[in-house]
């Protein structure tokens, strides 16, 4: 299980709530503030999509990366010596 802080529903409760501090602060008007959220509450999805492709892109970067650092026997045997007899 995640920890509590690497979950959207830990970050998006603490931005609405930061954004109904900034509004009770007179430093956000309401409408935009409203405006802040809604564009925030669409922008978390896409990053997370994104993040996530990114992952795993460089997962099978690294992972065919491995392969090729591993040996390769033939299947004609377990070295590539027993061949050349």
């Amino acid at each position: 299980m995640k920890p509590g802080i690497k979950t959207t529903e830990f970050y998006m409760p603490t931005i609405m709530a930061a954004l109904g501090l900034l509004v009770s602060l007179g430093l956000l008007t309401t409408p935009l503030a409203d405006g802040v959220a809604t564009a925030i509450a669409a922008a978390v999805p896409a990053a997370v999509g994104l993040v996530g492709a990114v992952q795993a892109a460089v997962e099978y970067i690294r992972g065919r990366a491995r392969l090729k650092e591993l040996p390769v026997y033939l299947s004609y045997g377990d070295s590539a010596g027993s061949i050349a007899e």
